[in-house]
């Protein structure tokens, strides 16, 4: 079920014969040619003895062969790898299908088709593993694959690890994909793919997230970071990390993330890393959040600067990842005599520079560029930026002066990398408790973040998130409703209702709309939550737990004692599951329902969960604590209204020592009181019992 090389262009048709001579001097082998599908052709490079399999898929109106070549370079990725020396023992499989644009896109029968074209494999060879190299929406058929087909296998063979390159993850954002792939205006539901992807999202949470994310397997997702002109990034960040353990950019545009440059390309070397579970290679540099927003800020102020001139050509070298040829492409262009033309041609050489991490020549030259045109405040402001990035704020100062007033004032507020320094800062704050201090930087953070990446960003969606715990912590429970209001607007449109932010977010307006005493409003976010919790893991987690035992608080307070006991006893099943039976948050669940029971009238079942809040309190956190006083004065009261009142003023006594070591006046009067009320009612109750003179 594989194609001749012969179906190959002749470039690689060379390569391949030169490569099949070689494979018979070591005594190994290539594939038989078997067609797949109507009218696209898998191929595979095979090895006698393989243990392992990599299976290469492309995507939307992709193809095995097309897809994976450097044509610059002659490099055909599947068969680069295959001849790297690490991957001796592996056949490569570079899995080709049907993927036209127009009708629904059908992944799962396409996720059969490759299923059948591994089997072909097995018939020949036991496989220790299976791993992948997926671009585009190839990663959403090696999804549908282990979901529903490999577990189908005619041997089973373990998942490697998963390697996605650009792919879409999440049902949002989909209209510039379709775009690109099918050139034509997508709307609503382009081609079925994003409800397709809200229901494997579905379909992934419930069958991995339960289990944990290691059932699923390894899998690690590469994003693109050079906008096409017309259209932007075709798969934005977001969506393309949704499911990964670890994420890395590259300077590529959407197809050249299939396409690296050879065995030393940054992204050959990372993929390559990441199937072989090696050390990092020292070539390919971690990006930080705000190296990735900066880079993406420089990428687009070459291509407004060079579109249109002679040096546009290096913008088709910087979507292919060659900025050394695009850097030597530069230099060779003459600036003459102008200053001014002498200044611009430094400053491109500079940004340059940046993109290729070089950051004397960058500096070298931004310099160069002021020196030349000190009045361009353009120069003189990323110049000082760029002083900001390497962290040389003294010096960036000097240089942000020289911009206009109303420039500087808004330099430091425009800076990613300081956004993301002020929002740490946030982070710390209110961690420490200093909410005030909190609210100042991420107020700052978010005030550059919306002015640099807009309001659909991660980063942005997390600090109105964050900004809301904080104001909520503070009582100021409608700002806190405003905020978590807009980052569940945000995440709506980064990722689409199936997404775990929206849930743990609906629980947070949830616990702010119960705080203003707002049943009704508290109730529908706790449900709509708890639902997606379910979806999401199932119903044996801590979010779903946390929103029964919530639900249960609000029936408590509409006085149905019936409902609040059945969500308190559904949540008490999942924190069990979830943590064991002698955690803080069961401690306060058996509380809450001792004080159904006992409202119920049922005194004993009461007295049992308030018993076991105690033993876990003690042992937790201490017999002197707060909490610890609390269950007692609650067993107490339910002893109390059994009328048991020797037990009930012993377990008050002890409450009221905590209360009074602990300085709490009013929780010790309270019990005081208590006492009191336990007394005349045991002197009554031995008044009425005495026999009549």
């Amino acid at each position: 079920m594989f194609s001749s090389p012969l179906h190959l262009p002749a470039f690689l048709r060379i390569r391949f014969s030169i490569f099949v001579l070689f494979l018979i001097s070591l005594g190994c082998a290539t594939s038989q040619p078997h067609k797949v599908g109507p009218s696209k052709e898998s191929l595979v490079f095979k090895t006698i003895g393989a243990d392992e399999l990599v299976v290469f898929v492309h995507g939307l109106k992709g193809d095995p062969v097309r897809t994976w070549t450097q044509e610059k370079e002659n490099f055909f990725w599947p068969q680069g790898l295959f001849e790297d020396p690490s991957f001796s023992g592996a056949d490569v499989l570079s899995f080709g299908y049907e993927s036209q644009c127009g009708a629904p896109l059908e992944i799962p029968k396409i996720a059969r088709q490759l299923r059948k074209t591994v089997n072909e494999l097995l018939e020949k060879n036991r496989y220790a593993s299976i791993s992948f190299v997926a671009h585009s929406l190839g990663g959403a058929v090696v999804r549908e694959f282990k979901l529903n087909e490999h577990h189908h296998l005619d041997q089973m063979v373990p998942l490697g690890n998963v390697v996605m390159l650009a792919t879409p993850n999440s049902g949002g954002r989909l209209l510039n994909f379709v775009s690109y792939h099918c050139n034509e205006p997508a709307r609503g539901n382009p081609m079925g793919l994003r409800d397709y992807l809200i229901t494997v999202s579905d379909r992934w949470n419930k069958r991995f997230k339960v289990a944990g994310q290691d059932e699923a397997g390894y899998y690690a997702s590469g994003f693109e970071m050079v906008p096409l002109i017309s259209m932007g990034k075709v798969v934005e960040k977001d969506s393309a990390v949704a499911l990964s353990q670890t994420a890395q950019g590259f300077i590529k545009n959407h197809p050249q993330m299939a396409r690296p440059n050879g065995r030393g390309d940054p992204l050959y070397l990372w993929v390559r890393q990441q199937l072989l579970d090696s050390e990092p290679d020292p070539r390919v540099r971690t990006l930080t959040d705000a190296e990735v927003i900066r880079i993406e800020e420089v990428v687009r102020q070459l291509q407004t600067e060079l579109t249109g001139t002679d040096r546009e050509p290096a913008l088709k070298l910087i979507d292919d990842g060659r900025i050394d040829e695009a850097l030597a492409f530069i230099y060779q262009r003459d600036a003459g005599e102008d200053p001014s033309a002498q200044a611009r041609d430094r400053f491109i050489k500079a940004q340059f520079h940046e993109l290729n991490f070089d950051q004397r020549n960058a500096l070298a030259n931004y310099k160069s560029a002021v020196q030349r045109a000190p009045q361009n405040s353009t120069y003189t402001k990323e110049t000082g930026l760029y002083l900001l990035v390497l962290g040389k704020f003294d010096e960036a100062s000097e240089y942000l002066q020289n911009t206009p007033g109303k420039e500087l004032r808004s330099v430091e507020s425009r800076h990613p990398k300081i956004a993301v320094h002020w929002k740490g800062l946030g982070d710390e704050a209110r961690t420490r408790g200093d909410d005030k201090q909190a609210i100042e930087y991420y107020e700052k953070a978010l005030d550059s973040f919306l002015q640099t990446v807009g309001p659909d960003h991660p980063l942005v969606t997390e600090i109105w998130s964050h900004l809301g715990l904080v104001r909520f912590r503070n009582g100021d429970h409608d700002a806190a409703i405003e905020n978590w209001d807009k980052a569940v607007n945000g995440d709506l449109r980064l990722y689409g209702e199936d997404h775990p932010n929206l849930a743990s977010l609906w629980n947070h307006l949830g616990s702010a709309w119960l705080a203003k005493e707002e049943l009704d409003k508290a109730l529908e976010f706790f449900e709509k939550a708890l639902e997606r919790n379910q979806i999401n893991y199932g119903s044996n987690n801590e979010q779903a737990a946390f929103g029964l035992s919530q639900i249960g608080d609000i029936w408590r307070k509409k006085g149905d004692g019936e409902k609040a006991i059945e969500f308190y006893e559904q949540a008490e099943e999942s924190y069990l599951a979830v943590y064991g039976p002698e955690h803080p948050n069961l401690a306060a669940l058996w509380n809450n329902l001792g004080s159904a029971l006992r409202a119920r009238g049922d005194f004993d079942q009461a007295i049992h969960n308030y018993e076991k809040a105690l033993r876990v309190n003690q042992k937790t956190l201490g017999p002197d604590h707060a909490q610890v006083g609390r269950d007692l004065n609650n067993l107490g009261a339910a002893l109390s209204s059994k009328e048991e009142y020797d037990r009930a003023i012993a377990f008050f006594e002890q409450a009221r020592v905590i209360f009074e070591k602990a300085g709490m006046t009013r929780s010790s009067e309270t019990v005081r009181r208590n006492i009191k009320a336990v007394r005349k009612n045991k002197s009554l109750l031995k008044a009425n019992s005495s026999p009549t003179p």
